[in-house]
């Protein structure tokens, strides 16, 4: 279930792609608005809403979806929920790292054109983007 990312690969909602800042980037560098959600499966907190709140408000707001999630851990919460969009997880290989803090502190810092040790200023799990450019970083879903 669990396939490394090629680009140009057509979506396929029954694998997971292994994914890593660079590609993501590359990626969201086709879509005029683009929108990255970094998640932790089985996640009860309060910004951690059901995929197809992140769906529905993406396809309201005309933005290509990318949901990432972190691990693999308590990947079947994941799979029980509802959603149209393609997974992607992190890969943590491409930071040779294994605790998870650091890699996904290094994801977030690249994937907003930043040295991947830059001193993490990152408030939330929801990354914009507007023609490939990083341009904000929020905790929620803008207001409609």
């Amino acid at each position: 279930m669990i396939v490394s990312f090629k680009p140009n690969q057509p979506v396929d909602k029954n694998r997971i792609f292994v994914i890593n800042p660079v590609e993501l980037r590359t990626e969201i560098k086709k879509y005029p608005k683009a929108l990255v959600y970094t998640f932790a499966s089985g996640c009860s907190s309060e910004f951690c809403k059901p995929l197809y709140v992140y769906e529905n408000w993406a396809q309201k707001n005309n933005y290509k979806l990318f949901l990432v999630m972190v691990s693999y851990a308590n990947l079947d919460y994941t799979l029980q929920e509802i959603y149209d969009s393609q997974l992607y997880v992190i890969d943590s290989h491409y930071f040779k790292e294994s605790r998870f803090r650091s890699y996904v502190s290094y994801f977030e810092n690249e994937l907003q054109g930043l040295d991947r040790y830059a001193k993490d200023k990152t408030i939330g799990n929801l990354f914009f983007f507007e023609n490939g450019v990083f341009i904000k970083n929020l905790r929620e879903l803008p207001r409609e």
